[in-house]
C-alpha cells in the first residue's frame, strides 16, 4: 500500500548551514552573545584579541575537526547556535552563541565563506509534543490565536 511508504534522505543535512555565520553582525538584533570559544589541538586564542576583550570562555580541545564535533562541544553549555570555522589558524576554531529571545530576530544566518553554522540542537518534534504544546497554550477552540514556536520557549 503506496500510504504507507516514505521516502526521503535517510540524513537531513538541513541543520547545518553551509558557507554561513549565525547571530552575526546582519541580524536585527545585533550579534547574539558567544557562550564559549573552543580551538583545536594547538589553537593560539590570543591571535584573536575580539575573545579575550568580550572575557568569553576558551578552551582547546582534541578532536576538533567537523561541524558535528563543534556542535557536540557546544551541547555542553548553554548555547543554542555554533558556527565552525576549520581553516582558522588551519586547526578549527568552534564558537557557541546563545539563541536569540525573540523570534524577530532575523536574519539567524548570514554569509561567511568556509563556515558551517546551525542549532546547536537539531531535532524535529513528535506529535505528543506538539499535542503536549497546544494543550499548555490553551489553543482549543482558538485556531488564530497567537503562540510561540515550541523552539523558542
Amino acid at each position: 500500500d503506496d500510504a504507507t511508504k516514505i521516502s526521503g534522505p535517510t540524513k537531513c543535512d538541513s541543520c547545518l548551514m553551509m558557507d554561513s555565520d549565525t547571530a552575526g553582525g546582519a541580524n536585527a538584533c545585533g550579534y547574539g552573545k558567544e557562550v564559549k570559544v573552543f580551538g583545536g589541538s594547538g589553537y593560539d586564542f590570543s591571535k584573536s584579541s575580539w575573545i579575550a576583550a568580550k572575557g568569553i570562555e576558551t578552551e582547546e580541545v582534541a578532536g576538533l575537526s567537523t561541524a558535528e564535533h563543534c556542535r557536540h562541544f557546544c551541547a555542553t553549555t548553554k548555547a543554542g547556535l555554533f558556527v565552525f570555522a576549520p581553516k582558522s589558524q588551519g586547526i578549527g576554531r568552534c564558537i557557541c552563541k546563545e539563541a536569540y529571545a525573540h523570534p524577530m530576530c532575523f536574519p539567524v544566518y548570514q554569509d561567511s565563506v568556509d563556515d558551517v553554522s546551525g542549532p546547536v540542537l537539531c531535532e524535529g518534534s513528535t506529535c505528543g509534543k506538539l499535542k503536549e504544546y497546544y494543550r499548555e497554550q490553551k489553543c482549543c477552540g482558538m485556531s488564530d490565536k497567537q503562540v510561540k514556536l515550541m523552539s523558542q520557549r
